[in-house]
């Protein structure tokens, strides 16, 4: 559809990393964007979209490292994604990941 369109898109890390699209054989989060990446003008960043077993409702989990989400960031930014959201409620759980995201940023910037 992105194709076709010529849209732009928002890429949600949580819901790449949460979706079974690896289950069924087609691939990771990474190898999803990499399918569209040409498009991803923004990014949603958090570690996962998660349901909560008593309410049913979605939540988003903060990153604790960038074991998961870190190679999908190093991609972002080597594209035309310039804008960054986390995604978050919790001020600590900001905190963290702005933390986090300065530290990969200053790393690849030398």
């Amino acid at each position: 559809m992105l194709e076709m369109s010529g849209a732009i898109a928002t890429f949600d890390l949580g819901h790449a990393n949460a979706r079974p699209w690896g289950e069924d054989g087609r691939g990771t989060s990474l190898d999803f964007l990499e399918h569209v990446i040409g498009h991803v003008r923004n990014a949603h960043v958090y570690e996962i979209e998660r349901i909560d077993a008593d309410t049913g409702l979605a939540y988003h989990e903060a990153p604790r490292n960038l074991d998961r989400i870190g190679r999908l960031l190093a991609r972002l930014q080597g594209s035309s994604c310039d804008w960054w959201l986390i995604e978050l409620r919790k001020r600590e759980d900001v905190d963290l990941s702005l933390n986090l995201l300065r530290g990969l940023l200053g790393q690849n910037a030398a």
